[in-house]
């Protein structure tokens, strides 16, 4: 049965389990705009169906693949045999997709495990499902540490993994942006930062993250909004959008909601529960 968390304190953590399942046939689901707030990570152990991603490719999902979606991404599955058995997590944080970016996820995909990883995410799905089930004192932070395991392992699996030259190329503009996004940022000193030219970091940035550089540093900025909404609840929006990098409080509010499909403040009303 599918539980979602619902203590405040659990959804401020960097990444977290929102919720879990394991479902003996996996039937067919389309969501023409994803989830608006959450992503998802899906394992098949048997029977076989169809992902398509985002950008309306199929993909063919067997036993050890992963399919996974990012927040506010369309995508739909379905089985091709009977029964399809999966496993899936819900999740969020406000790094989560920081994380998911770094480590070379696009925005949707399906991902092969290798066999020698296979039966260690296999585990670490199940105990991730069995914690987000139970009454265990902190199962909220031991599933968090799980899902980063989890992540990571399945990241080692990606063709043309982001650790690799390329990635370390263009290291301290990534280092930079994650200290600095609250000031003004210009692709041109990004650029000089490694001594390239504004055109050739995009087509770094493309190949390493799937996303623009303007694109990465914009969900930055948006992933610390998140969390100043929640963490900060009195906070103004004019102030959560100057101390996240954005320089008035209706652009951000606008790209907010070109990001996330929701208000800011329908986001920290959804995520703030009774304390407004």
């Amino acid at each position: 049965m599918f539980k979602p968390v619902s203590a405040k304190e659990e959804r401020l953590l960097p990444v977290y389990v929102y919720g879990s399942e394991s479902l003996e046939h996996q039937a067919q689901i389309s969501r023409g705009k994803g989830f608006m707030l959450h992503s998802q990570i899906s394992v098949c152990y048997s029977g076989e169906g169809v992902f398509t991603d985002h950008n309306n490719v199929s993909h063919k999902v067997q036993s050890g693949d992963i399919m996974y979606f990012t927040s506010a991404t369309s995508n739909s599955y379905k089985p091709t045999s009977v029964p399809w058995k999966t496993d899936y997590i819900v999740m969020g944080g406000y790094a989560l997709i920081e994380l998911m970016m770094f480590l070379g996820y696009s925005k949707s995909g399906v991902i092969h495990l290798t066999e020698n990883i296979k039966e260690k995410v296999y585990q670490n799905f199940k105990k991730i499902i069995e914690l987000n089930n139970s009454n265990t004192e902190n199962a909220h932070s031991i599933c968090s540490r799980l899902l980063y395991t989890v992540l990571f392992d399945i990241a080692s699996c990606i063709e043309g993994n982001p650790n690799n030259d390329k990635a370390n190329l263009i290291k301290p503009c990534i280092d930079y942006i994650k200290s600095n996004y609250m000031h003004d940022i210009s692709i041109s000193a990004l650029a000089e930062m490694i001594k390239v030219t504004p055109t050739y970091l995009g087509i770094i940035f493309k190949k390493v993250y799937n996303i623009t550089p303007q694109k990465f540093l914009t969900n930055i900025r948006i992933e610390n909004s998140k969390q100043l909404l929640v963490s900060n609840k009195n906070m103004s929006l004019s102030d959560v959008a100057i101390n996240s990098g954005f320089n008035s409080e209706s652009y951000f509010c606008n790209t907010f909601k070109k990001y996330i499909g929701i208000t800011p403040t329908e986001y920290r009303s959804i995520n703030t529960f009774g304390e407004i």
